[in-house]
């Protein structure tokens, strides 16, 4: 019985070893990659309400940056920008995502 115990300790303290962030970059790559769902969602909504032909997909989604603040703070810099075929959606996460067209 004992034997049982440690194994599914050490099983589930494996499970979160593997399931744990390695590092702020792993955690910026997630953050990064969720915001360019949402904006892609948003985008299309926006598209759709428009009336425009075009559709985003995560490949339109511009890539965001990396800065690192003083005082060592990480902050994700991104105008959630996605462009396809001349338009240009940019979307604050808040309000409703704006097209423009680019010339």
């Amino acid at each position: 019985m004992r034997r049982l115990w440690l194994a599914m300790g050490a099983l589930a303290l494996f499970a979160l070893w593997f399931f744990l962030p390695r590092d702020d970059v792993e955690t910026a790559v997630r953050i990064e990659r969720r915001a360019g769902l949402d904006l892609v969602a948003a985008c299309n909504r926006a598209a759709a309400e428009a009336g425009a032909a075009e559709r985003f997909s995560a490949a339109d989604v511009l890539p965001a940056r990396l800065e690192e603040a003083p005082g060592g703070v990480v902050a994700l810099v991104s105008a959630l920008e996605a462009r396809r075929d001349g338009l240009s959606c940019h979307w604050d996460g808040i309000e409703e995502a704006r097209l423009t067209r680019r010339r």
